[in-house]
């Protein structure tokens, strides 16, 4: 039994070695580099003569000869060097260096490589430009078509390109610049549509990569530092992405350092995107104008006037836009191969998110490249379960599935767990203590919008976050004294409790939007283990085995005892939660009776009076262009839960992904606000105006700021409902007619606007945009 583990262990280390041959020579095969044309051997061996001659002059001589340099051999080492400067006669420089690789039988390669003399010639070969036809001087007297020939053939960039492979084999120290005028002749001029020198170009980076192997090293920081400033062109971005990504094709190794390259590009567009108090969206003023005054090398301009950097939040728009869908394309395909593949992209994503994405203030979009291969590994497992689901029916024996034909092979065994561990990962932040609690708000903001949005995640694991973050709101509470509760007013309150108050809000997010199938799947084991405790199984239950199905109940505790405890104390979380989230969770707690009914009243009657009766302006920013305009005539809005006033400055970063292109990639995976739990407001929360509140203050212009640019505003377009349910509720709250200060019909016309309000509030919120930049 041991030998054929072992043969089976031989036997796929001798079918992984064999694979990695395999495409090892097919790389070798597709990226070799094209022999050069050979003009005839008689006109070759007059260039070689003329070569010769020309670097030997330039050789120092021995003190005691006579023998006197010819001067016109000194004179064609100057034309050499004349010509390569500016290239009026291709054809010619193109035999030149045919003759510098095979002159004197490989001598004259090792002077110029080896020797220090050489050095302004070797400079001018390496950074010589076979690419690219250059604009020939008005006196030439040649025929342009003659020599625009060398270019099209390409017969002057394979002579280039072999002499510079030929200068790197005889030399090592030679790869660095190599390698950085290469790359520069594929980025530096711009989108090149001839697909004959993009591929000959990285075919010289290959082989160079493939004769000095400890070369690798230096590809990445020389893509790094070339990559164009974000305020270039999107044509310049966009080609320089899709050749980082192609290098990719023979350099695995570098995937995950390209791709926080890309990211913290894409970062650094997406915070320039500033979001104004009235809704308005600007470039930031003040990066621009710094970044007017440097170049992409971070050098001073000197000529402004070159170089047009002035850009709109449309333009901008669809720059990052471009960027995330060739992101979130190269994931996609790298998760192709099947299960572990796309668990080895989220483990490179994900360090790259803790460094980069986590700790940039309310990034708005980058971060659903962590989204993406949690939802593609879950897309994968249920399309393998439903398979060997189909071969066990059809009892024919279980094999292995190809994903994309010949790109990997997936198992059936295996399991969807990155949405598992990324939620963990949150958590673990969150708890963690010698973490920033700025962080630790953003990873309670971060689990609560992945937790609910992500239509991916089993029921299961929303309970558990729900429950974890649930203990850790009670052991705050636990660790506080009698006296750490009530501070003086309600902005050094919110800050002193800032963590608490997020993480309770988080836990009321997911609520809002999953509370309906937690609360059921959590009644349903507790009513499945009370079945199980006495012997009596219930079929209802939905159990198909005698294995439980459901984890420990402590692990999903939901009861409605945690519920009453955590909003009925005196730190009063709901108070500091987003006006829309605190109501569409105090609808939820009514209608599943999560909370005691008197705490509950006082819940209520609190809310009404927190209520501003109006989405404020500075509280819910809009991002108004004809595209999002036109999304919400269709669907009825953007957004979802993140209206009102946001005393903690909270923001969810799930949100709908508002670009036009990338968010096809997300929006399989993606779940929207469903609207309210009750069809029916039975509960009226949102008053016309507020009360006065002694204990809670909060001014407007200070103390309630803008939310997330994602949070949108709900439009008022509405159909009121006839059923007011307000004059009932405010009877029985004790919140009279004000009868000595309004008429019988001003009074009504007053509560018609209140229900006609508190619907707009809590309309159905609608998917992302799909067509215009936002």
């Amino acid at each position: 039994m041991q030998n054929d583990s072992n043969d089976d262990v031989g036997g796929r280390a001798r079918q992984a070695l064999t694979s990695a041959e395999t495409s090892k020579e097919r790389l070798e095969e597709l990226y070799k580099i094209p022999k050069c044309k050979l003009p005839p051997a008689s006109e070759m061996a007059a260039i070689e003569t003329f070569v010769v001659n020309a670097i030997q002059s330039q050789e120092p001589r021995n003190a005691d000869t006579n023998n006197k340099l010819d001067p016109t051999h000194s004179e064609a080492y100057r034309a050499i060097l004349t010509a390569l400067k500016r290239p009026n006669d291709p054809p010619m420089i193109c035999k030149v260096l045919l003759a510098l690789r095979t002159a004197g039988h490989g001598s004259i390669l090792s002077l110029l490589a080896l020797r220090d003399n050489h050095a302004q010639l070797l400079h001018l070969v390496i950074r010589f430009v076979s690419t690219l036809p250059p604009t020939f001087d008005e006196t030439l007297t040649g025929d342009p078509g003659a020599m625009l020939q060398v270019y099209k053939d390409y017969s002057l960039c394979d002579a280039h390109f072999n002499l510079l492979l030929a200068i790197v084999s005889a030399k090592s120290t030679h790869v660095v610049p190599v390698l950085t005028a290469v790359w520069k002749l594929l980025t530096n001029f711009g989108p090149i549509e001839d697909k004959g020198v993009i591929h000959r170009i990285h075919s010289m980076i290959f082989n160079v990569l493939r004769l000095v192997p400890k070369s690798m090293s230096d590809v990445y920081p020389i893509i790094a530092s070339k990559f164009p400033f974000w305020l270039k062109d999107k044509e310049s971005l966009v080609w320089y992405t899709k050749q980082s990504f192609k290098v990719l094709d023979y350099l695995p190794s570098i995937r995950q350092r390209v791709f926080e390259l890309l990211i913290e590009k894409c970062v650094e567009i997406d915070v320039n995107i500033f979001i104004k108090d009235n809704g308005d969206v600007t470039i930031d003023e003040t990066e621009q104008r710094s970044a007017e005054d440097e170049d992409e090398y971070g050098q001073k301009n000197t000529n402004k006037s070159k170089v047009n950097l002035n850009t709109s939040v449309d333009v901008l728009s669809d720059k990052l836009d471009a960027l995330l869908e060739l992101l979130f394309d190269n994931i996609q395909s790298g998760c192709q191969a099947g299960v572990s593949s796309t668990q080895k992209i989220y483990h490179e994503l994900v360090q790259i998110f803790e460094s980069t994405i986590l700790t940039t203030h309310k990034s708005k979009f980058v971060q659903f490249c962590i989204f993406l291969p949690c939802g593609l590994e879950a897309q994968i497992a249920s399309n393998n379960e439903m398979i060997e689901n189909i071969e066990q029916k059809s009892n024919e024996s279980p094999i292995t599935v190809s994903a994309s034909n010949s790109k990997g092979v997936i198992e059936h065994e295996e399991e969807a767990i990155l949405y598992r561990e990324f939620a963990s990962k949150l958590l673990q932040i969150l708890v963690d203590p010698y973490r920033a609690t700025t962080t630790r708000q953003s990873c309670a903001c971060y689990l609560a919008s992945f937790v609910s949005r992500a239509a991916f995640i089993g029921i299961d694991s929303v309970c558990e976050s729900i429950s974890a973050l649930l203990t850790w709101a009670e052991a705050y509470i636990g660790s506080l004294g009698i006296y750490s509760v009530r501070a003086a007013d309600a902005r050094q309150q919110s800050e002193h409790h800032a963590l608490f108050y997020t993480v309770c809000q988080a836990a009321f997010y997911i609520m809002s939007f999953r509370g309906n199938e937690a609360i059921e799947y959590y009644r349903n084991a507790v009513k499945y283990e009370a079945a199980n405790a006495d012997g009596t199984m219930n079929d209802d239950l939905g159990q198909d085995n005698d294995e439980p199905q459901y984890p420990d109940l402590e692990c999903i505790n939901l009861d409605g005892k945690r519920w009453t405890s955590l909003c009925g104390h005196a730190l009063q979380p709901l108070r500091f939660c987003l006006e829309s989230v605190r109501s569409e969770f105090l609808h939820m707690a009514h209608f599943y009776t999560l909370i005691d009914e008197e705490v509950l009243n006082k819940l209520v009657a609190d809310a009404k009076r927190l209520s501003t009766g109006r989405v404020n302006k500075k509280a819910a920013s809009s991002i108004k262009t004809a595209a999002t305009l036109e999304r919400r005539r269709q669907t009825g809005g953007v957004g979802g839960l993140g209206r009102g006033s946001n005393p903690l400055k909270s923001f969810f970063p799930f949100d709908p992904l508002l670009l036009r292109q990338s968010h096809g990639y997300i929006e399989p995976l993606y779940k929207y606000w469903e609207g309210p739990v009750e069809e029916e407001d039975v509960l009226v929360i949102d008053e016309i105006q507020r009360d006065g509140d002694p204990t809670f203050y909060m001014d407007d212009d200070e103390s309630i700021e803008e939310s997330d640019g994602e949070n949108e505003n709900s439009d008022d377009d509405d159909d009121d409902s006839d059923i007011d349910h307000s004059e009932a509720l405010s009877d029985s709250e004790g919140y009279d007619r004000p009868s000595n200060l309004l008429t019988p019909d001003a009074y009504k016309i007053k509560l018609l606007q209140q229900k006609a309000w508190t619907e707009t509030l809590k309309r159905p919120r609608s998917q992302s945009m799909e067509n215009g930049s936002w």
